[in-house]
């Protein structure tokens, strides 16, 4: 099977694999596990999930939930400000606190920061295009 070329239905079932853990406000499956999983590569399931997307085989779409997550999020304010103070032209400064040590959760932890912060900066039912 590892060298069969992957069907569309396996890869949108792939990155449902992957993200499937998001919908109970549990972090996305690591592509290590994946690719144990369907016994391929980290770069072919990594491959597989990006082409679910750009196929539309598959989307993530928000829910309340996101909010709940971010609830639990916290940021380091004081080493946010200590950067922006060494570094003058910093604009702004996202320091997310994480114990993890998998650099998909610590991806994960930040994008929530972001995403955060933004949805901070943008009024409420605006789009930015």
């Amino acid at each position: 099977m590892p060298n069969e070329r992957l069907t569309d239905t396996q890869r949108a079932q792939i990155a449902l694999d992957r993200f499937e853990p998001l919908m109970v406000g549990k972090p996305e499956r690591e592509i290590q596990e994946l690719a144990e999983k369907w016994g391929r590569s980290r770069n072919a399931i990594a491959g597989a999930i990006r082409q679910a997307f750009e196929r539309k085989l598959v989307e993530i779409r928000p829910t309340e939930d996101v909010a709940r997550i971010l609830a639990h999020l916290t940021r380091d304010n004081i080493l946010e400000e200590s950067l922006k103070e060494k570094f003058p032209p910093l604009i702004e400064a996202i320091v997310v606190k994480t114990t993890e040590t998998s650099s998909d959760y610590i991806h994960r932890d930040i994008g929530y920061g972001l995403a955060r912060q933004l949805r901070a900066l943008i009024p409420d039912r605006k789009s930015v295009v």
